[in-house]
């Protein structure tokens, strides 16, 4: 298992994304690409579901720091953050992936730029229509359509966020929006931001692939541990009408729940 270990080793992000044959599931790697290092790109690794064992890991498609990875609702495109050069500068951008379920290999369709810094997480909605990315570093959220073939289209909307600092003036210096959530029923998609202590919540038109910040929704994360919460990645919850959300006041994480209305 030297590949696997060499690539925990060199990969300071890791994401998974998986799609599930009958008796194995194929698990895709996200990894950063450094200049000396040993990864590069997506990779591919078969999880034995009877006995738990993994294969060594295959390159499934190049690619400059893929970072997190989301599938398609039709489970036959592969979306992944990464870089771009433009106007000679580095930047956020989105890659489409075309997935051939039989070998697992990945074939990249187009790629767009976010038109601002490196992207930190990335959701597409249930209907396949839009898919919304962050920055961390740039506390930005963008839109993008996605076409029938599952390219991505040119950005729809970008906005900053906003709003007062969390206390801690080391790392909530500035806006670092940590993750984005669809809700269950499309309608509406929710950034957990670090640095402002708030969870935004934005308004979703999947068939134009907009997004509308909603003021009359706006969360202070401080409601949930008290002020300096950190909101950073959202879990699963049965509950249609709660968000299970993971926050980080303190060196370990905690958990809250905010309701939706």
């Amino acid at each position: 298992m030297a590949i696997i270990r060499s690539l925990f080793l060199l990969t300071f992000t890791l994401s998974l994304t998986t799609i599930m044959p009958a008796a194995s599931q194929t698990i895709f790697l996200g990894t950063s690409t450094p200049k000396d290092g040993a990864s590069r790109g997506i990779y591919a690794v078969q999880l034995d579901s009877a006995t738990g064992a993994l294969s060594e890991p295959v390159l499934a498609a190049e690619a400059a720091n893929p970072g997190f990875l989301v599938l398609h609702p039709n489970g036959r495109v592969l979306y992944a953050l990464g870089e771009i050069v433009a106007d000679g500068k580095p930047g956020g951008a989105v890659s489409a992936y075309a997935l051939d379920p039989a070998s697992g290999r990945l074939t990249l369709l187009n790629q767009q730029s976010s038109g601002g810094s490196s992207l930190t997480h990335l959701a597409v909605d249930v209907s396949g229509r839009a898919l919304v990315a962050v920055s961390y570093g740039g506390g930005y959220v963008v839109s993008f359509p996605l076409e029938a073939d599952g390219r991505v289209g040119a950005r729809t909307g970008s906005f900053p966020l906003t709003g007062p600092l969390g206390p801690n003036k080391l790392r909530q210096e500035k806006s670092h929006a940590h993750s984005v959530t669809i809700s269950p029923d499309n309608r509406f998609a929710f950034v957990a931001d670090l640095g402002l202590d708030r969870v935004f919540s934005c308004r979703l038109d999947a068939a134009k692939a907009l997004l509308t910040p909603n003021e009359a929704h706006l969360h202070p994360a401080r409601r949930l541990q008290g002020h300096g919460s950190r909101p950073r990645r959202r879990d699963p919850c049965p509950s249609q009408r709660q968000i299970r959300l993971r926050v980080q006041p303190r060196p370990r994480q905690h958990r809250g729940l905010l309701r939706q209305h």
